[in-house]
């Protein structure tokens, strides 16, 4: 077994998330393979020698969910090694040691909070509600045809005048545009467009949303944002404006040029991210597509986050509110990835690690230490 391998395992027995047979694996591991039970016990004294604090500090947290990452895509079945990357906190003060941390309790009763409002469509001085289900519905309204699934809409109508696509909290949704542009929607989005476009293609978003734009030189497809506009012809790239007074856009193949409005522009090419930062104009990295993309797949990886930061994230990825009732460490931030899906999962890896406690009180998730 590779010395990163034998450092993921540890990570997850010191953070609680090996099962009881797991445990038992790793007990006779230590018994019958010398070589295993050396790197395991240099671990260890690097471990308590340094203290947990130091410790983690020096765990190449980036480096570990690269590696994670990749056997999320290559083994479905590896939830406990995504469980303890999620829970890698990167303390620079403090610690608390789980040399003998008991099974993680899986009793947190959010279950219930978990009702989704349903996606809008503002048309035309009408508001309808897209169902949430896997049916089939044809919607007939005076300015358009609406046909609906679970998660996705198309239309057809020649009204240019603009709709409001709404997306809530905790839901992602998908649309096909009429000149058969695509859009996905992440929770918390609002997308503005007309059913029809004449000449000038131009939609408004607040949010987030990833676009993959049909190709159409003799007609400019344009994104506004409350910040900047983006430039596109055939390309695919992801806005996102969830941050007040910035605007990141990434930009995953073709071109795309996106301005201020003030006559600063920034040419994108494939593999790099403009952040547009008011007051501080534009500045530019490559990306990861798959962390920034991951939204799509209901997953969110988040690096090095404050925790306050991180429940504001979880309320909004979730769809459930998160309310801090006292002060969190500013100081104590944490690496790993949430789960549409597991939300339970993901409560829990914070109460071992962080030791935060959770009650559900007012339709909500109140956090405390």
């Amino acid at each position: 077994m590779e010395q990163s391998s034998i450092q993921e395992l540890y990570i997850q027995y010191l953070t609680g998330v090996l099962t009881v047979d797991e445990t038992r694996e790793l007990e006779q591991r230590l018994e019958t393979d010398e070589r295993f039970r050396q790197q395991w016990e240099l671990l260890k004294q690097e471990a308590e020698a340094l203290g947990a604090s130091a410790y983690l500090q020096r765990i190449d947290s980036a480096a570990v969910l690269q590696r994670i990452k990749f056997k999320r895509k290559t083994n479905f079945q590896v939830y406990k090694l995504l469980a303890a990357a999620a829970v890698l906190l990167l303390l620079s003060v403090g610690g608390y040691w789980f040399l003998h941390q008991p099974p993680k309790e899986k009793s947190i009763p959010v279950a219930s909070l978990v009702t989704h409002k349903a996606v809008q469509l503002e048309s035309n001085g009408a508001t309808i509600q897209l169902a949430d289900d896997s049916g089939q519905h044809t919607i007939a309204l005076k300015n358009a045809t609406i046909n609906a699934a679970k998660g996705s809409m198309q239309y057809a109508s020649l009204d240019t005048s603009l709709n409001t696509l709404s997306v809530p909290a905790g839901q992602t949704y998908h649309i096909r545009l009429s000149d058969g542009s695509e859009v996905w929607l992440n929770a918390s989005t609002r997308l503005r467009f007309p059913f029809h476009f004449t000449g000038k293609r131009e939609v408004f978003v607040e949010g987030e949303a990833y676009f993959r734009i049909a190709a159409d030189a003799r007609h400019p497809f344009i994104v506004n944002t409350p910040l900047t506009a983006i430039q596109v012809l055939g390309t695919s790239f992801n806005v996102n404006t969830y941050q007040p007074n910035k605007v990141k856009t990434a930009l995953v193949d073709g071109k795309v040029i996106t301005d201020n409005r003030k006559g600063q522009l920034e040419e994108l090419k494939p593999g790099i991210q403009a952040d547009y930062t008011n007051g501080e104009g534009f500045s530019t990295s490559r990306f990861d597509p798959e962390e920034v993309l991951s939204w799509k797949d209901d997953i969110y990886y988040y690096h090095s986050k404050n925790l306050a930061a991180l429940l504001e994230e979880a309320s909004r990825f979730y769809g459930i509110r998160f309310t801090a009732v006292e002060d969190l460490p500013a100081s104590q931030t944490v690496t790993g990835l949430m789960d549409r899906k597991r939300l339970e999962d993901f409560l829990s890896d914070l109460k071992t690690t962080a030791k935060l406690n959770f009650t559900v009180k007012n339709n909500e998730v109140q956090v405390h230490l």
